[in-house]
């Protein structure tokens, strides 16, 4: 009878503290999660998915770079058959050099620092990735 006397009085209180309690726990023990871009089965928090961006960004920008680059060989390969049709004569060097230019400097300098920077953020995505569902599970 005591109990139940001193739940009647306290029950406001009660009520109270336990909604308090709730909503602590939930402002600071869950994380504002979204889909994630790559694997929309999975749940990411704002950094993760600020990484996965950046790593879509990295590859729409690698995918621009080749299309810029078979751009510029096949306007190589136009002028020089502009050139063939004009002229009659095939400048084979001229050919040669110009591929070997695009080929040489350009290409392989942004292939290998789009290589390092696409290893560095998937390396980096997944060691967040992984925190974070050790923080969910946890």
């Amino acid at each position: 009878m005591k109990v139940l006397n001193w739940l009647k009085d306290n029950l406001q209180w009660l009520l109270g503290s336990l909604l308090m309690l709730g909503m602590i726990y939930y402002i600071v023990g869950c994380q504002p999660t979204s889909q994630s871009l790559l694997d929309p089965d999975k749940h990411v928090t704002g950094d993760i998915l600020m990484k996965e961006f950046q790593l879509i960004a990295a590859t729409y920008e690698k995918r621009i770079a080749d299309i810029e680059l078979q751009q510029k060989i096949r306007n190589i390969l136009l002028q020089e058959s502009l050139t063939l049709a004009n002229t009659g004569q095939l400048n084979p060097v001229g050919i040669l050099t110009s591929l070997m230019s695009i080929f040489g400097i350009a290409a392989t300098a942004d292939a290998v620092r789009s290589r390092k920077r696409l290893k560095k953020m998937s390396v980096s995505i997944t060691t967040s990735s992984d925190e974070t569902t050790a923080e969910k599970s946890g």
